[in-house]
């Protein structure tokens, strides 16, 4: 980030983010390895961020546990679990009609 952003002084897009540096961008349908999102920087600066939400929550929790074993590993920039699930849960409050047995709630 640091050797590459300050360069980019045209308007650019930086698109296919790889899944693990983007944990709430849906995988790439084609490649799961990278994500559907991009950022655009106009001299040096980042002025957009978007990416398409995933929306599996079986695959959500398999990032979300990952960046609890990151952070245990020593990763200052991956998140607990209790922050993960109290920021998604802040996002995405549970609806507050009576939901069917079929619901699936997010992973926490």
């Amino acid at each position: 980030d640091l050797d590459v952003e300050p360069n980019l002084i045209a308007p650019t897009f930086i698109y296919h983010y790889p899944t693990e540096i983007s944990p709430l961008a849906r995988r790439n349908q084609d490649n799961p390895e990278i994500t559907d999102r991009f950022e655009l920087f106009i001299m040096g600066r980042e002025y957009g961020n978007a990416f398409s939400e995933l929306n599996d929550p079986i695959d959500q929790r398999m990032r979300f546990e990952e960046q609890v074993r990151e952070k245990a590993a020593g990763d200052d920039e991956a998140c607990s679990m209790e922050i993960t699930c109290a920021l998604w849960n802040t996002a995405c409050p549970r609806p507050r009609a009576k939901a069917s047995a079929s619901t699936v709630w997010s992973c926490c």
